[in-house]
């Protein structure tokens, strides 16, 4: 988080505690990324002081949504991590059905069906699943909607297969998180999304699905960034580097439409030795069999 308000803060912290079952809630970690604000320092500690499954990681100086997410998952102790935006809440039962996914398969990426919740009212709206993450070829996250043949014979209840995970709220095993070599570790200051993560987990031995059983309200709102270049060479910045490890040749959709990369991209190294290490699967493979739309 990086100077969330503090009602939106707490109303999520409670509801996790709340609507999680004891035996299966080991510790809450809030990753403090630089925060500024006065009544997220010394306020926020003496606040949850009581609270002895809530930790604090505080980073000094700004790393990013992906960096702050990596610092946490290193030093948590569960063997499951579930990632939350600050943003939201949870609802009764919200965790056992992410929890039963990874423990079928532990290469699952399984993420709760989002509702919505309106930021001027507090309102919680449940939202029915109609639809799977997906991209367009700039790289930008779009909704697939589901066709009458993918919900014909089916029920419901059952996870849906997501070529994109929807948002930065799921549960993955932490070994396996590790094995693909976490989130990437660029500067992403706007929780852009997770492209790069789906797209390594599904060339890469895993899977990722969408849990209707599974629900999390996530606050509505909108961001208008100060700088309008820095905020697009950020979003390039991300998607270049997915693009050059994982996209193969089809990288040049994405050039055709967005231009060679005129920005320093940084080391991709340690990306490039995941893929080979873990001998993931050719992104032909992905447009085949995940993403054929």
């Amino acid at each position: 988080m990086h100077n969330v308000a503090w009602s939106v803060l707490i109303r999520m912290v409670h509801s996790v505690i709340n609507t999680t079952p004891i035996g299966l809630l080991e510790e809450i970690i809030i990753v403090d990324d630089a925060s500024d604000m006065e009544y997220l320092k010394t306020g926020l500690d003496s606040y949850f002081m009581a609270i002895k499954k809530v930790k604090i990681l505080r980073i000094p100086e700004r790393v990013g949504f992906f960096q702050a997410r990596n610092k946490g998952a290193d030093l948590a102790s569960a063997p499951v991590l579930i990632f939350l935006d600050a943003n939201t809440e949870c609802s009764h039962g919200w965790v056992e059905p992410l929890l039963e996914r990874i423990a079928v398969n532990r290469s699952i990426i399984a993420s709760p069906s989002m509702d919505i919740i309106d930021q001027d009212t507090g309102k919680y709206n449940l939202v029915l699943p109609e639809s799977v993450g997906g991209f367009s070829w700039n790289l930008m996250f779009s909704w697939k909607g589901l066709t009458d043949k993918d919900m014909q014979g089916s029920n419901l209840a059952q996870p849906l297969k997501t070529p994109n995970l929807p948002g930065g709220n799921f549960a993955v095993d932490k070994k396996f998180f590790s094995i693909l070599g976490q989130h990437d570790p660029v500067m992403d200051t706007l929780e852009f999304d997770n492209l790069e993560l789906s797209i390594k987990c599904w060339l890469c031995g895993g899977s990722l699905e969408i849990v209707p059983c599974s629900h999390v309200g996530q606050v509505e709102y909108s961001y208008e960034p100060d700088n309008m270049a820095d905020y697009r060479d950020m979003i390039l910045n991300i998607s270049f580097r997915a693009a050059e490890v994982w996209f193969e040749e089809y990288k040049s959709y994405f050039y055709d439409r967005v231009g060679e990369p005129s920005i320093d991209i940084g080391d991709l190294s340690k990306q490039l030795l995941v893929k080979k290490h873990l001998v993931c699967r050719p992104f032909a493979w992905y447009l085949k069999n995940v993403y054929p739309d």
